[in-house]
């Protein structure tokens, strides 16, 4: 029983409501945790129904493996089928497509045929490895969608376009690679290594590895636990997880694309030839780029150091705070309290500057509030040295 591929529209399918991610709702909706659930979930079934998807159960007998567990066609289409064997390993294949699949083994991927190999990757889980390996062959191109692996291992291969994009690996390899064009982006890496590779142009957004464990420092409190042990890409996080996942990439995107069209403003517009104007990119992309809403607030009150007229702004504000609340501490002059706003905000802004002449003493809390003001001042004043030469020296 070998199984067919199709493709999304073909006429012999009825209509789905969606066109791949099947797998991942059979494993998650039957509550499939590792290989041994899922054999045991199948019970000897040769076809399963989930939903509108229909997944064919195979062996290596049923592919047709030799006793090496390798694959001889040239091409190894599948699609909605559980390989249920130890290892599948292709070496003659150039056209490499896998939808919707899952192996209770390691997929191992090479070639020996000396033309360039296409290899495809959506939504796919393996057990034990994926390994593309060869020598100094090419890969083009190399896509690999919502793909789950304890080992991911890419070694010394040739690639034009090279995409991970949605995976997640406990570990990942790339090894001896060389690459026009590297995007690994909205991926949970784990651990990862690279060793004696050549990129030309690499889009990598943060928060794809856990940093500590470069340092063999593992965070515990980790979903995505250090080593292949641990990690179980059989278990899909609940739908709630995937969505929120989804609606990042998204917002992702979009902020990537608002970047990219700020950029080229900034490099080749007129616009660059306008301080105010060019300012105003260099804000807005910041704004863009912004991680979070705390460093959002952070921005707009500073004008991401490009507007110097908000630092001024902030640091007045600071001032007149500082004041009010100096009122509420003790502040002597001449023995005597400081009880008006015009010699509190005085003392206010001697101390912002940090000139400090001494003729007013803070005492009790106000002496706390006075060291935490001066910090304030030397960071705003430096914000807006900085601010000033962003706007009109750079």
């Amino acid at each position: 029983m070998v199984p067919q591929y199709f493709e999304n529209g073909d006429g012999a399918r009825p209509y789905r409501h969606k066109q791949i991610g099947h797998l991942l709702d059979l494993l998650r909706d039957n509550g499939i945790q590792d290989q041994q659930s899922l054999r045991e979930w199948i019970g000897g079934r040769s076809v399963i129904k989930h939903n509108d998807a229909e997944f064919q159960v195979v062996t290596a007998q049923d592919l047709g493996l030799d006793e090496e567990n390798r694959w001889y066609p040239p091409e190894f289409k599948i699609r909605e089928v559980i390989v249920d064997c130890e290892e599948v390993l292709l070496q003659n294949s150039s056209n490499i497509i896998i939808r919707d699949c899952a192996f209770l083994g390691s997929l191992i991927i090479g070639n020996k045929t000396g033309r360039p190999l296409s290899l495809s990757l959506d939504t796919v889980v393996v057990g034990d490895r994926l390994i593309v390996y060869g020598n100094d062959f090419t890969v083009s191109p190399a896509s690999l969608t919502d793909v789950r692996s304890p080992l991911l291992r890419f070694d010394n291969f040739q690639c034009d376009d090279l995409h991970l994009s949605g995976c997640a690996f406990a570990s990942t390899q790339l090894t001896r690679l060389t690459c026009d064009v590297l995007s690994v982006a909205y991926n949970q890496l784990g651990t990862l290594e690279v060793t004696d590779g050549k990129f030309k142009s690499v889009r990598f957004p943060p928060g794809q590895v856990d940093l500590p464990s470069l340092l063999h420092r593992p965070k515990s409190w980790t979903w995505l636990r250090r080593g292949s042990a641990a990690f179980r890409p059989f278990s899909i996080p609940p739908r709630r997880s995937f969505d929120e996942a989804a609606d990042e990439i998204s917002r992702g995107e979009a902020v990537r694309r608002l970047a990219e069209t700020l950029n080229f403003l900034q490099e080749h517009s007129e616009d660059r030839f306008s301080r105010r104007d060019a300012a105003e990119l260099k804000y807005l992309r910041a704004r863009a780029e912004s991680p979070g809403h705390l460093s959002t607030v952070l921005i707009f009150l500073t004008g991401a150091l490009v507007k110097p007229i908000r630092v001024v702004g902030l640091a007045a504000a600071t001032i007149i705070l500082f004041a009010f609340a100096y009122l509420y501490g003790e502040l002597k002059y001449d023995g005597k309290n400081v009880e008006t706003v015009l010699e509190a905000l005085y003392f206010s802004g001697l101390t912002f500057t940090t000139i400090g002449y001494g003729d007013i003493t803070p005492m009790g809390f106000a002496r706390f509030l006075a060291v935490l003001e001066g910090l304030l001042g030397i960071v705003l004043s430096s914000a807006f040295v900085v601010s000033l030469v962003r706007r009109h020296i750079e």
